[in-house]
């Protein structure tokens, strides 16, 4: 059993774990991201719509785009800018504006991943 001893603790903190935080930085990152897009699930689960995830009232918008606009209030006119194209386009950008906050932070490890893989020649 080496990794039950300190040596083997030694050599998961110092060798194993500075090699995959690549890998580990990836695979939260996907992870997060998919969390963050899953709507079947709010609306499976949750029965009012007042609950629901942002993705799922997001997809409610774009799929209902009239019933959407006049439940929350939207009154679209002649002499109104706001069109249901508007709508859609600032809520998708509303939406993922999180994710491209934290992709920044994430991505140097992306790079290391890379170069701790790739082979000089």
């Amino acid at each position: 059993m080496p990794f039950g001893t300190v040596f083997g603790t030694l050599f998961i903190a110092t060798t194993a774990y500075p090699l995959s935080k690549a890998s580990i930085a990836t695979i939260a990152l996907f992870t997060a991201v998919g969390y963050w897009n899953d709507y079947f699930s709010s609306v499976l689960y949750i029965n009012t719509k007042s609950r629901w995830s942002l993705q799922a009232v997001l997809r409610y918008m774009l799929t209902n785009t009239n019933q959407a606009m006049q439940s929350a209030g939207v009154t679209v006119t002649a002499t109104t800018n706001v069109t249901a194209a508007t709508i859609k386009a600032a809520s998708v950008v509303v939406a993922t504006v999180p994710i491209l906050c934290v992709y920044p932070f994430v991505q140097k490890y992306f790079v290391k991943g890379v170069m701790i893989g790739g082979v000089k020649g």
